[in-house]
């Protein structure tokens, strides 16, 4: 939230650190400022309501007597002595004339805002702008500091009413007024308003080789991104991790790629925030993973997959054990995807992973491993094909010579007409094996 400092030694010392007697209100507006640290852009045209060579100045009877306010709110910093001070003096009002008027509102706008009271400051402010023969440079202060008072109390529409009034008559605003100007649009939901407030912003900023703020960027990207402008939002995005090198918005670009179905970019994305180790949650490093298994990236797949599931980064889950397993096998490591099988296999709630165990258990030439992992499928059950599972332990256990168990694993795979066909094939075959070994050890 913005908030309004402007101070009695800045602002009053405009008015009482100089002799009573003539004042001139020139048309560069000297006298204007927004706070302490940072300055109001100098009007370069009169307003209508003063003109900007004539004198202005306070009597003395005022002069000193709003010296003693100063010195009760600066130096003391009594802000109630302050008030008390400025209502006694307000029983002369009557007297002022317009210039001393406009003082005196001024003087008390400065001590409601020590007091964070808000509504009397816009009171008094408003107040001020309704003296007349006021100098520019009160007058553009008066409606900047109403414009951050309505913002303050989220009157946005306001804001803007009194900012677009005090653009009229400046000619090179800096980007703190085009800032506050995109914040009040962005609250009311004017983004394309907003978005051009922030662009100047930032464009005076670097014309002016000043830093730019991170938050700039930021509202600037949350504009954007409700006008759905991917393309301006990439732009801000790569402003950011160039000036601002975050992992959050390495991630918001890969995203955004992703989104537009870019997905080379978005895969060039993730490898560099890999290779920069930013990829240091179990959720991206899945994410990362099928997206190098989709790039025909399975070796480099695993080997991510293990090592986040080695240091905790991965939970030890079903799901991410099958990737890990998947990924090794699609990378042809067949021996290095077995102990994922078996975990992944452990905590399944059906036989299937353990047939798959037993498939890398053959393709490793591990006949016996293969024969105790699909008899634990079968014992699991719930398998999608038990006849195919039936098909698999015969074919483990006639490759361990055990003849007999196979065949009453084919003769239950024939009941399934799916493996019909193959189980008689494969019963013909051990029969004729198990009567050539028959001979072979009788002779």
């Amino acid at each position: 939230m913005l908030r309004i400092d402007f101070t009695i030694p800045t602002l009053l010392l405009v008015f009482l650190a100089i002799s009573p007697g003539p004042v001139f209100a020139k048309g560069n507006g000297a006298e204007a400022s927004p706070s302490n640290s940072q300055s109001v852009d100098q009007p370069s045209k009169p307003l209508k309501i003063s003109n900007s060579s004539k004198m202005h100045y306070l009597g003395l009877n005022i002069h000193t007597r709003l010296q003693a306010v100063q010195h009760a709110l600066g130096k003391e910093g009594d802000a109630v002595k302050a008030l008390q001070l400025m209502q006694a003096l307000e029983k002369q009002y009557d007297g002022f004339r317009p210039y001393e008027r406009a003082v005196f509102w001024h003087v008390y706008a400065t001590i409601y805002n020590s007091r964070r009271d808000y509504a009397n400051v816009e009171l008094a402010y408003t107040r001020m702008l309704q003296q007349e023969d006021l100098p520019e440079a009160l007058a553009l202060e008066a409606l900047y500091r109403l414009a951050q008072i309505h913002f303050v109390q989220e009157e946005y529409p306001q804001a803007i009413d009194r900012l677009n009034d005090w653009f009229e008559y400046i000619d090179k605003p800096g980007p703190a007024a085009y800032l506050l100007l995109g914040q009040s649009y962005y609250q009311v939901k004017e983004y394309p308003q907003a978005a051009s407030a922030m662009e100047s912003a930032i464009a005076i900023a670097r014309q002016r080789g000043e830093q730019v703020k991170e938050n700039w960027y930021l509202l600037l990207r949350a504009i954007y991104h409700q006008q759905q402008d991917h393309d301006k939002t990439l732009g801000v995005l790569i402003s950011l991790i160039a000036e601002y090198p975050k992992k959050e918005y390495y991630a918001h670009i890969a995203a955004i790629y992703a989104q537009l179905g870019r997905e080379f970019e978005h895969y060039s994305m993730l490898v560099g925030m890999a290779d920069a180790q930013l990829l240091d949650r179990g959720e991206e490093q899945l994410n990362y993973a099928q997206l190098l298994i989709r790039n025909d990236r399975p070796y480099r797949a695993a080997r991510l997959l293990e090592q986040g599931l080695a240091q905790g980064i991965i939970n030890k889950e079903y799901k991410n054990l099958k990737l890990l397993a998947t990924s090794w096998m699609l990378a042809k490591e067949t021996e290095k995807s077995i102990p994922a099988l078996e975990q992944a296999a452990q905590l399944s709630d059906t036989g299937d992973d353990y047939v798959l165990l037993a498939h890398a258990h053959i393709n490793a030439g591990a006949w016996d491993k293969a024969e105790r992992a699909v008899t634990k499928a079968l014992d699991r059950g719930n398998l999608e094909r038990p006849d195919a599972a039936r098909l698999l332990l015969g074919m483990s256990l006639f490759n361990l010579q055990k003849y007999d168990q196979a065949l009453v694993q084919f003769a239950a795979a024939r009941q399934d007409d799916r493996s019909r066909e193959i189980a008689s094939q494969w019963q013909q075959y051990v029969r004729a094996e198990r009567s050539r070994n028959t001979t072979l050890e009788n002779l």
